[in-house]
């Protein structure tokens, strides 16, 4: 087993032989109060917006998971999920470029079977539907809470 401050000064996880976490919040004594336990998710991070990018990244990681990778336009969203291979992307629908998080997803899960977390201001049923035809695990709709996204990837 492991264990490491996350980044957040009182919060502590501690990774068991089989690829468990245990979540803890005692700042002083971090291995005394066990908070959540549950398998880490590898999770690539897609969204055109930094300051989303960053508070999204912090709701992850506070939840006991790691952000393998970030990307902020669909050609790196899908060059990144096929060599890093994360257990979830987390996908923003409009991206920077002009493309569509929804095609990113459509390319990637041609090779790998990942889900897909849509985090978007869009909920047009036209775009739940296309979300919906990918191997989709939740749509969020903007903004999202750390709760709702910790609820998602679980």
């Amino acid at each position: 087993p492991s264990s490491h401050n996350s980044g957040d000064p009182g919060i502590f996880r501690r990774v068991n032989d089989d690829g468990c976490f245990i979540l803890l919040i005692n700042k002083t004594d971090p291995f005394s109060y066990p908070f959540h336990t549950t398998k880490v998710m590898r999770i690539l991070l897609v969204d055109d917006d930094q300051l989303i990018r960053f508070v999204h990244q912090m709701f992850i990681e506070r939840a006991g998971h790691e952000v393998v990778g970030v990307a902020e336009e669909e050609t790196q969203a899908v060059r990144m999920a096929l060599e890093l291979k994360p257990d979830v992307v987390i996908m923003d629908i409009r991206l920077e470029d002009g493309t569509n998080g929804i095609s990113a997803m459509q390319t990637i899960q041609e090779t790998l079977n990942i889900p897909a977390i849509y985090i978007s201001g869009n909920s047009d049923n036209k775009t739940m539907d296309e979300a919906g035809k990918t191997n989709m695990k939740a749509f969020l709709v903007k903004p999202v809470t750390q709760d709702e996204i910790a609820k998602a990837i679980v």
